[in-house]
């Protein structure tokens, strides 16, 4: 009897011991592959193989069944199905561990799916109906070329962010923008006069001639006031006897008239070109709102009209070890408490994120500035590379923010984003490698932007092309410039204040109104600025300035200090200096830039090729080779 019950206990105990080896071999079975497929998945498939994948991916706070339940731990990754669009949101609930991320996925591998996967924050807007007479659109002149539907609630003329299919629509304004993506541009604007404007009213009896009081309802103003903004500000009332607008009360004073600017937007009499819609005034039984549109693409049943709805595409949610990768993120709207479109963290804590290879555009933003594709904030550590940020409205690129240090920004490209292309604000001891900005010319959309606390920033071989200004700094100390190549149309490097000890070596700064380096204002001190090319300097004592080869015709030349002038060298003829001045500012055969510069430490330029290539340091920021090639994307070893 008792051996019976030793031996019932002995298996008892070792079924026991045979559980928690099984138990403990499960929990360390190894990272795992998700799948999500949002036109074919389940989120009541386990999301384990591409025919079982996910609908929604974990994360998204509309997933459900097993899809909302399952959690991602260190190692494991989620792959998106390629070319097919994924509407929804990923708020990042996991972290991974040093050297075992949790990876979000594109299909960069190009095994499940074709192409890219999408992730898109916007929705299909149904039931467009013809206008049928012009009484209907309130006289509007072009009424047979108008369509209206229901527009939901939350919706406003200036986050609805609407697409016909890929094609950007716009809010109607007068005067007529130049470029509809830039519709904050104050030159499109007409000119305020003199002692025209308040706080809350503008009178103007050129432009404001109706004799209907109610000729402006559902109207906004757009006003350019400071500090180089434009506020969008509804029209409350209109006195045609004063030939005066009120309007809801300006957030920042305007620029003394005659410089101030404003147009008039959201108004069916200003529509008058296809691409433009309009919010009017009515309303449904469910609160939804009467747009107005001219379709650009014809029916808008037939080529969809989309409207966008969620606000971020990837929220990394404070959590650490990320990585995101090989997306199309897409028609986002941001709006607090998240600052980034594409990507975001708002939440401090985060370590070791890496945003890499995605193509972040057609975003836009329901709030005033510092809103990006891409947006990091609270970072300690991390990668941005590889990304396209392009044709965001009113929206930046990619910005490192506030608690952020030891982020490294590289070979990114920005495009005709509607405010700042890099911005590093609160972010000490980061990178700016080998971007490239161009087309960036909304209203304050400067190209690389370095502000408060951003000290020790470290910025070479970046390339900046037909945007405002290239770089603008502003209470930060020991930034380095190397090796970059810029151009802008007025200022082209500047510190507003308070900015010491900054380095400015071997760079190409060329300006059209020969403002290339602008390093005077406010406490700027202590610079130092040696083998650069130079279209122009205004520098404060206390300052190093030598081995620079100053270009163009300016009279920054003649009324530089002896000393300077002496240490520098002069050259009128650009194309003297460059294969060609304003495609390619590579240094042509013959350039009095060969040679002439000094060892300031580095190995490779902008190109990556070694430095010095000749006999010395080349001025400027690449070095000279016989018959170069086109000019190539590039790389560096510097970083």
């Amino acid at each position: 009897m008792r051996l019976t019950r030793m031996a019932a206990w002995m298996a008892f105990s070792g079924a026991l011991v045979l559980s928690a080896i099984g138990a403990a071999c499960q929990e360390v079975s190894g990272p795992k592959t998700f799948y999500v497929d949002y036109d074919a998945g389940s989120d009541d498939a386990d999301g384990l193989t591409p025919a079982t994948a996910f609908k929604r991916c974990p994360g998204d706070p509309a997933a459900s069944g097993k899809a909302a339940q399952t959690s991602l731990n260190p190692g494991d990754t989620v792959i998106f199905k390629g070319g097919v669009v994924y509407r929804g949101s990923v708020v990042v609930q996991w972290s991974g561990v040093e050297g075992q991320p949790i990876t979000f996925d594109g299909n960069t591998a190009g095994k499940f799916g074709a192409g890219r996967a999408v992730v898109d924050g916007s929705e299909v807007v149904s039931g467009w109906r013809k206008v049928s007479s012009a009484q209907e659109a309130s006289g509007n002149a072009h009424w047979k070329n108008l369509w209206w539907t229901w527009m939901p609630a939350s919706a406003s003329p200036f986050s609805a962010n609407l697409y016909q299919a890929e094609t950007m629509l716009w809010v109607a304004q007068g005067p007529n923008p130049s470029d509809p993506h830039y519709q904050d541009r104050a030159s499109d604007f007409y000119e305020m006069k003199p002692k025209s404007a308040t706080p809350s009213t503008l009178t103007d009896t050129e432009v404001f001639v109706q004799k209907d009081p109610s000729a402006w309802d559902g109207a906004y103003v757009a006003i350019w006031a400071q500090p180089n903004f434009t506020y969008y500000r509804k029209v409350l009332s209109y006195d045609p006897g004063t030939a005066t607008l009120t309007y809801e009360t300006m957030p920042a004073p305007h620029y003394e008239q005659p410089r101030g600017r404003f147009a008039m937007m959201n108004h069916l009499s200003l529509l008058d070109s296809p691409g433009e819609f309009v919010f009017s005034p009515e309303k449904d039984g469910s609160s939804r709102v009467k747009v107005y549109l001219w379709p650009p693409a014809g029916d808008p049943n037939r080529t969809p009209v989309t409207v966008s709805v969620r606000t971020v595409g990837f929220d990394i949610n404070g959590k650490s070890d990320i990585v995101i990768q090989g997306f199309v993120i897409q028609k986002f709207l941001a709006r607090q408490p998240h600052r980034g479109a594409g990507v975001t963290n708002d939440a401090a804590g985060a370590e070791r994120i890496e945003v890499l290879g995605n193509e972040v555009r057609w975003c836009n933003l329901d709030s005033t500035w510092k809103h990006a594709g891409i947006f990091l904030a609270g970072i300690a550590g991390g990668v941005v590379e590889g990304n396209l940020v392009h044709d965001n409205r009113r929206c930046g690129g990619i910005y490192v923010m506030g608690g952020s240090e030891h982020v490294v920004v590289r070979r990114n490209v920005v495009r005709k984003c509607g405010y700042v292309g890099i911005w590093f604000m609160g972010a000490p001891r980061c990178k700016m490698l080998f971007n490239t900005v161009e087309d960036n010319l909304g209203t304050h959309a400067n190209a690389l932007t370095i502000y408060h606390g951003s000290d020790e920033v470290f910025v070479f071989g970046n390339r900046v092309r037909n945007s405002q200004i290239a770089v603008s700094m502003e209470k930060v100390k020991d930034v380095t410039l190397a090796y970059n190549d810029f151009h802008s149309p007025s200022y082209t490097v500047v510190s507003w204040f308070e900015t010491t000890g900054t380095k400015v070596f071997n760079n190409t700064i060329l300006s059209d109104e020969k403002k290339a380096l602008y390093l005077s204002l406010r406490e700027t001190r202590e610079s130092t600025v040696r083998n650069n090319i130079l279209e122009g300097l205004l520098i404060a004592e206390p300052y190093e300035v030598d081995h620079n080869l100053f270009v163009g015709h300016f009279q920054g030349w003649e009324n530089l200090p002896a000393k300077v002038r002496e240490r520098n060298l002069w050259e009128p003829d650009l194309s003297k200096v460059f294969v060609n001045p304003k495609k390619d500012c590579r240094l042509r055969e013959g350039s009095p830039a060969v040679d002439a510069g000094v060892d300031v430490g580095f190995t490779e330029d902008a190109e990556g090729k070694k430095v010095p290539f000749g006999a010395g340091v080349d001025i400027g920021a690449y070095e000279y080779v016989a018959s170069p090639p086109a000019l190539p994307v590039a790389r560096g070893g510097n970083g």
